[in-house]
This record gives C-alpha cells, sequence and structure tokens, in this order.
C-alpha cells in the first residue's frame, strides 16, 4: 500500500530564503537598532547638565546630629 506523505513547504521567496527566517532577523535587527539608539543617547547626554551641581549642593541645609 503506498503511503502520501503530505509536504507543507513554504514557496520560494525572491531571497531563496524563508520569509520566517527573514522576519526575525529584521526584527533582531530593529532591536538592535533600537538599543544602541538608547545607550548612545546616554553616552552623549551623560556628564550634561542644566543645573550646575556644584551650586545646589552648597544650597542644601545641612543637617548636624547632636
Amino acid at each position: 500500500m503506498a503511503t502520501a506523505v503530505a509536504t507543507h513547504a513554504h514557496p520560494a521567496t525572491s531571497t531563496g530564503l524563508d520569509h520566517r527566517k527573514i522576519a526575525i532577523w529584521a526584527f533582531i535587527g530593529s532591536e538592535c537598532m533600537l538599543f544602541a539608539s538608547l545607550i548612545s543617547t546616554y553616552l552623549i547626554y551623560k556628564g550634561r547638565s542644566v543645573v550646575d551641581r556644584s551650586r545646589t549642593r552648597s544650597a542644601i541645609p545641612r543637617c548636624s546630629a547632636r
């Protein structure tokens, strides 16, 4: 008796790669770009402050322990 084997192959794309693989790599690439922009923005603005911290620290009253 002959058994029919059903193959569920996806149609080939123009690149020859599976569309799910391309989608996963596009998602990973977009996440890398997002976090790279967040980290680079943090590094660019780190240390830049609008308020002069030397003046604000001296304006804070100090508490003395009795």
